[in-house]
């Protein structure tokens, strides 16, 4: 899934949270961490190194968004309110 920072600031995603229909799988940004202007962010669903620009759910099984509807994403601030959705139906 990847996430783009539209603003012409970074922004701080501490406390934001992206899952997916049901909240089945969910990922937690990691505290501080901040989304420069204009960059986008991808986060994997299974293991890896972060770096500015992955970030990694940390599964050892499967995909989260594997195709199989209902495929859906909800982007959380820190304050619970959906800011972004998407779907591949």
């Amino acid at each position: 899934m990847k996430i783009k920072n539209p603003c012409s600031t970074s922004q701080v995603l501490t406390g934001w949270r992206l899952h997916d229909y049901k909240a089945q799988h969910t990922f937690r940004f990691p505290s501080e961490y901040k989304i420069g202007p204009g960059v986008t962010v991808t986060i994997y669903s299974g293991r890896g190194t972060r770096a500015a620009t992955r970030l990694w759910f940390g599964f050892t099984y499967g995909a989260v968004w594997n195709d199989t509807a209902p495929e859906r994403a909800y982007l959380r601030n820190a304050a619970g309110t959906i800011v972004s959705t998407w779907s591949a139906y």
